[in-house]
Order: C-alpha cells, then structure tokens, then sequence
C-alpha cells in the first residue's frame, strides 16, 4: 500500500503538470503536500513519504507549527 501512494502521488504530479503545465522559478519553488482518504501520508517535494498514518481520514491541515490535524474516519 505505501508503495501504491507514493506511485499515485508521483503519477498525479507528473499529470497535473503535463495537463496544466509546469511551474518554472528561478529560485527552484517546489511543496510538499498531505494526502488523505484510504491513506494518510505527507508526501515530499522529492515524491517521498515524509509522514504516513495507516488509517483512513477524511481531512486535514498542516499547521503553521507543524503539526498535521486529521479528522479520521
């Protein structure tokens, strides 16, 4: 399974960027981003499981301190 995310994850940026277009910065701007549903994860800039909670979730929000708030399902 953590295989199968970190694929969607990667497959969704390379989508997302071949569909919309891709962001070009002279200063190399990239995010990390949190996923939620049937997998729980903070997925890096570099498409690497930074964080991951085996539980289903139904949203989230990374604080400003850092710390994640999940509501889970």
């Amino acid at each position: 399974m953590r295989i199968s995310s970190l694929l969607f994850a990667c497959l969704f940026k390379t989508v997302f960027a071949a569909s919309f277009g891709e962001q070009i910065s002279d200063s190399g701007i990239s995010h990390s981003f949190l996923i939620t549903g049937t997998k729980t994860a903070i997925i890096g800039e570099k498409c690497e499981i930074l964080w991951e909670v085996k539980a289903k979730s139904r949203d989230g929000e990374v604080l400003p301190n850092g710390n994640v708030l999940v509501t889970f399902a």
